[in-house]
């Protein structure tokens, strides 16, 4: 029993003296390692959309030989930037990622994952942002005499990016459906109508509507003492209709008179948005009330702009319609913008007016002008001054008077982005491809390989993502998305890519677009929120290519059970009937469907093609085509089947059939009791079936043997009647 216990005693004290040794060897930390401990952690781009939530989960280790464990765990997780719109709303969590149990404690080379939410601002601007993880954790110090747990550091080599998306537009009021009476009499009440809608991501504060323009002009005033409105607040999406009552003044002088909505709000991004739109009204005045000493009534009207946001560094065309609504003709009409100076506007033509020879009573004109946008032009509407002269023949029609008059028109809603400022950009470009050696059809699949070019010089495109698409899914990925993820293309390097693609399967013959799309990160520069400096930092860009790939239908005609039908048989030279079964059994109509019969042993009854017209996809019937065999016996013959497909092409498909076609029947002489025409007929001379010498001997033979039967037939009878004779004397 001694020896026993000796034994195990002697196991337990092997035992602690391990666990002392492991621990003096390799548990404590040196200070010649120091107090930072590195974690290896696998970092992906977090997604977000501006104002969402996100949870997040970082794989990590503890990958280190120096430590047997570090025990209370605390991480933090900060971004780099101060300005970052980008916040962690949860504590910062430890779990196994065996089975989620949150830790403390983190022994080497075991998976942990660290969790957190973070969530975007409402306003977050697109881009990628950093962020830093640290923590810290206690450890047993063996470094002094005594053991004791000190502090250490932990953190990652690399920073965790972000990426917001879906960046909210600022709020944007669109002046439509306006509404009024275009052409007015002194005295006339009347209301200009138009919707107000809120056409941005955020909310528009604080929206007030007014009608001016009256200090101006005073032949149409309001009819109430208000000409401003009030309507508070519009979220996204909101739309809000508005009147303002007006009337025409009782002295008004004839023409047309220019009115002017204006709009103003505030948003969380912005304060003192603006928005117009100019309203025309023709004045008119009868003639016996009219004091102009005959000058001409010219209004503008249809006033438009393309494009409707214009963009600084492009171009806008301005056009409106000018009418001559007096009773004289008007001569060298000249429009001349004014004050361009200052509106960021310059004509693109270097005679800067629209010249119009005449314009006769009762007649108009479209005029159109074409502006520079510059560089530096402000966002948002600018006010185009027009002054237009013209000459036109006085009352009394004795000489031509010079007339002039202005009118004011908007371009509105200019755009001047300014988010990119360096112009060094990594450009993606698709500079080969290839669908294999197979003609492509519809239903069919097909390798889609293609090289993705760096064409940039010394700059890298890095984090791409590459987005394969095509109108109403003309090319679909077999499996998996059609989005897949290219980690890094360096500058003029070229990468290729291969994936399963199928075609849709009613596809019809034509050249379809397959639109690539890039999206990418480079490292460039960006301008600071001011727009007035520029950062350095993660750009981003987005590119498209678009491939035409041709494309044939699967056009599957099917031909069916041909026979030659007939009641009694198909004989030669008469008409009979050849039937047949037509389907369509692709995805596509086929067009101007025709049949043929084609052979030398029949020839047509009266027309040699058979018109079948349209059939449509999964449509077929049964059709009939007269002939008249030509031959008798087994005669072959083809039926050509001829239709045109989706581009216009002629097709051509062939059937074989063989038919056994019978003889005509002899007449036979009693075919007149049938009540039929007798036919003359003409006996066909016969073989003689004896040499003409043995037949006359036979004659001559047959005729000596029947005149000596005759005779002793006739002598016989004679004797017989003698007989009888003596008999009857007797």
């Amino acid at each position: 029993m001694k020896s026993k216990k000796g034994k195990k005693l002697l196991s337990y004290l092997t035992i602690f003296t391990l666990i002392i040794a492991n621990l003096l060897g390799s548990g404590f930390v040196s200070k010649a390692e120091g107090t930072n401990v590195k974690l290896k952690g696998t970092f992906e781009t977090v997604q977000i959309t501006a104002g969402a939530t996100q949870h997040v989960k970082v794989p990590f280790k503890l990958n280190t030989t120096s430590y047997s464990s570090v025990d209370n765990v605390d991480f933090t997780v900060e971004a780099v930037k101060s300005d970052t719109p980008i916040s962690v709303i949860s504590d910062v969590s430890v779990k196994l990622a065996s089975n989620s149990t949150e830790v403390s404690l983190l022994s080497p080379n075991v998976n942990y994952l660290l969790e957190f939410d973070i969530e975007a601002k409402e306003l977050a601007s697109n881009g990628t942002y950093a962020f830093n993880i640290v923590g810290t954790a206690d450890y047993l110090d063996t470094s002094g005499d005594v053991p004791d747990y000190s502090t250490c550091t932990l953190s990652f080599s690399k920073k965790l990016s972000v990426k917001v998306s879906g960046e909210k537009s600022a709020s944007k009021i669109k002046i439509s459906n306006v509404s009024y009476e275009e052409e007015v009499n002194r005295g006339d009440e009347f209301e200009i109508t138009l919707d107000l809608t809120n056409t941005g991501d955020l909310k528009a504060k604080d929206v007030n509507v007014s009608l001016g323009d009256f200090s101006t002009q005073t032949d149409i005033v309001p009819d109430n003492a208000s000409t401003e409105l009030s309507m508070g607040d519009m979220a996204s999406g909101k739309k809000q209709s508005i009147k303002f009552p007006v009337k025409v003044a009782s002295k008004a002088t004839a023409g047309s008179k220019g009115l002017k909505v204006t709009v103003t709000w505030n948003d969380d991004k912005k304060e003192g948005y603006t928005t117009s739109t100019s309203i025309y009204i023709d004045v008119v005045v009868p003639e016996d009330q009219a004091q102009n000493n005959g000058k001409p009534n010219l209004v503008i009207s249809d006033v438009t702009q393309t494009p409707d946001a214009p963009t600084a560094q492009g171009r806008v065309v301005v056009a409106f319609t000018v009418k001559n609504k007096g009773k004289t003709t008007v001569k060298q009409l000249k429009f001349t913008p004014t004050g361009l100076a200052s509106t960021g506007l310059s004509p693109t033509s270097s005679k800067p007016y629209i010249y119009i020879d005449e314009l006769k009573a009762g007649k108009s004109k479209k005029v159109k002008m074409e502006f520079d946008l510059s560089k530096d032009i402000t966002e948002g509407l600018h006010e185009l001054a027009f002054t237009f002269t013209y000459k036109y023949l006085n009352k009394d029609g004795t000489d031509y008077e010079e007339g002039s008059e202005n009118v004011n028109l908007f371009v509105r809603d200019v755009q001047n982005p300014t988010e990119t400022v360096n112009t060094s950009v990594p450009k993606l470009i698709i500079s080969d491809f290839n669908t294999g050696d197979e003609k492509l059809k519809a239903g069919s699949v097909f390798t889609f390989s293609f090289d993705v070019k760096n064409t940039h010089a010394t700059m890298a495109a890095k984090n791409i993502k590459v987005t394969i698409s095509s109108e109403n899914n003309i090319f679909s990925q077999t499996e998996g998305s059609n989005s897949f993820y290219i980690e890094q293309i360096p500058a003029g390097a070229t990468v290729t890519e291969t994936k399963e693609l199928k075609v849709k399967a009613d596809a019809a013959s034509n050249a379809y677009p397959l639109k690539i799309t890039f999206e990418y990160e480079y490292e460039g520069k960006k301008s600071s929120t001011d727009g007035k400096t520029e950062e350095e930092g993660t750009a981003e860009k987005t590119v498209e290519e678009t491939l035409n790939i041709q494309v044939a239908e699967n056009a599957r005609p099917v031909v069916q059970d041909i026979y030659l039908s007939s009641y009694d048989g198909s004989r030669v030279n008469e008409v009979t009937t050849l039937t047949f079964n037509f389907y369509n059994m692709g995805k596509s109509t086929l067009n101007n469907v025709t049949a043929t019969v084609v052979s030398d042993y029949y020839q047509a009854s009266d027309t040699s093609t058979k018109f079948i017209g349209n059939v449509e996809a999964g449509a077929g019937n049964t059709y009939e085509i007269d002939v008249i065999p030509i031959m008798e016996g087994d005669c072959p013959g083809q039926l050509k089947i001829t239709y045109e497909d989706s581009n216009g092409d002629i097709v051509e498909l062939f059937a074989d059939f063989t038919s056994f076609i019978e003889p005509q029947p002899t007449m036979d002489e009693g075919i007149g009791d049938m009540g039929m025409e007798e036919m003359p007929t003409v006996e066909e001379a016969k073989k003689a079936i004896l040499p003409t010498w043995l037949f006359i001997v036979l004659e001559v033979v047959l005729f000596v043997v029947t005149i000596f039967v005759s005779r002793k037939v006739v002598i016989s009878l004679y004797k017989k009647k003698l007989r009888k004779q003596e008999e009857e004397d007797i």
